[in-house]
């Protein structure tokens, strides 16, 4: 089978339309997101209709985390004072669905036990990235028996295979050059493979 992960989205309505778009032409149906939604609020209610209305398996992140709880830790942040206008715009459906997402969700497909998470697996503050030591991604495999873990909050995309087990991560969605990106998980092969597709 093939999943699609899409990662830190951050208000880009028009890139996850176009992302969205692109999945649905191809026939990909399972997409999951790795959390963070929102930042700017230009796009804001526009990104969380659509992760709704298509149905997106998605995770809450640290940004969506402290967009609702408006605790003052959250409110000392660099990316606050942004979130707080996105708060202001978004309706009271959007806060309880981003409220309501969960900090990891596990599910299994065509026999396979996959793991989504915002950070690492045992702490959504803990970011795995290209750079994260193996030993790491041998002891985060240690915390769970899933064979594919997806993990977001990376800025750079990245896969690792660790005795195993697949960790993936799609980065943001922009690149720094401004390319919509997002990363196909394929389980068709062995090893299982993870790579970056760019529109």
């Amino acid at each position: 089978m093939f999943l699609a992960v899409i990662g830190d989205i951050l208000s880009n309505a028009c890139s996850l339309q176009t992302v969205l778009d692109h999945l649905e032409e191809e026939g990909i149906r399972e997409v999951v997101h790795t959390g963070n939604i929102c930042l700017a609020p230009e796009g804001a209610s526009a990104c969380v209709k659509l992760l709704r209305e298509r149905a997106v398996t998605a995770v809450q992140g640290r940004l969506d985390r402290a967009l609702v709880s408006r605790k003052a830790k959250a409110k000392r942040l660099p990316e606050a004072a942004e979130l707080e206008k996105s708060y202001a715009l978004l309706d009271s459906s959007a806060i309880e669905f981003l409220n309501g997402l969960p900090r990891k969700r596990s599910f299994i497909r065509e026999g396979v036990e996959w793991l989504l998470c915002h950070g690492a697996v045992n702490s959504p503050s803990e970011t795995l990235t290209k750079d994260t030591s193996f030993l790491k991604f041998q002891r985060q495999r240690e915390a769970c028996t899933a064979r594919i873990i997806i993990s977001g909050g990376s800025t750079e995309p990245f896969s690792v295979d660790a005795d195993g087990t697949l960790f993936a991560s799609a980065g943001t969605l922009l690149s720094r050059e401004g390319q919509i990106r997002y990363t196909l998980i394929d389980t068709e092969v062995s090893p299982f493979e993870a790579r970056v597709v760019t529109l």
